[in-house]
């Protein structure tokens, strides 16, 4: 079998027409197979906020670590009267400051020491028996009977000779029904005197301590407290006629 040559045809205006719309017709086509970009439609409502539009100046603002100097001639050299340890500094590098605030804190030990002393010292005379001479002044209401509970009763008294002359005082009686001599329990060793009644108007030398914890722990009547909180309740440890 013999091929045929190759023959060359010319391009006619009406030829490259009909060319030009089947290439347009393949693009169609191939475009038409393609599938559309996705529409995403939000329900989230996003929040505008308008301003009317206003001269004014733009103001910029640097966030930095600095080193606070002092100026010139307003320098003050601190010099502390005795070597002590830092125990604590409460602000790191690059805090916020304000007056007032504590930068460091010191531990001086001679002057916690001292204040050990000190406090020490307060105790011990707030521990010490205060002896007075007072005037009974008011027993409140009815004493409670002694064979419910054991209790102290707290009763005003005026001062008349002693440390605290002229002032009035609330003093602590443990089971004031009973004569101090005839207390037989465990509070024996703390509460004595010779004293057998207590009545308005009577005048008893009295050795008291501030410590009232320290020496009662059971229930206080107390039907002062409603109306003075403050005060110091004393407890009679020796109660004796003057």
């Amino acid at each position: 079998m013999r091929r045929q040559p190759w023959r060359t045809v010319a391009l006619t205006p009406r030829l490259r027409s009909g060319l030009a719309g089947a290439v347009l017709a393949l693009v169609a086509t191939a475009a038409c197979n393609q599938k559309a970009a996705e529409e995403v439609v939000s329900e989230t409502v996003v929040p505008v906020t308008t301003a009317p539009v206003v001269a004014g100046a733009i103001r910029g603002r640097v966030h930095a670590t600095g080193l606070v100097s002092p100026a010139p001639g307003g320098e003050l050299v601190v010099i502390a009267p005795e070597a002590a340890r830092i125990v604590d500094i409460p602000r790191a590098e690059g805090d916020r400051v304000r007056k007032g605030d504590v930068l460091v804190r010191f531990e001086i030990p001679s002057s916690a020491a001292e204040a050990q002393k000190q406090a020490a010292e307060v105790a011990r005379a707030q521990a010490a028996p205060i002896e007075v001479t007072a005037k009974l002044l008011e027993i409140p209401s009815k004493m409670p009977p002694d064979d419910l509970y054991d209790y102290a009763y707290v009763m005003r008294y005026e001062v008349t000779d002693g440390p605290m002359k002229g002032q009035s005082i609330f003093v602590a009686h443990y089971k004031p029904r009973q004569a101090r001599s005839a207390i037989k329990d465990q509070m024996k060793k703390v509460v004595s005197g010779k004293v057998r009644t207590f009545h308005q108007g009577d005048v008893h030398k009295l050795q008291l301590t501030p410590d009232l914890k320290s020496v009662w722990k059971g229930a206080l009547v107390d039907e002062f407290a409603a109306t003075d909180r403050k005060s110091v309740r004393y407890f009679a440890l020796v109660a004796d006629p003057a």
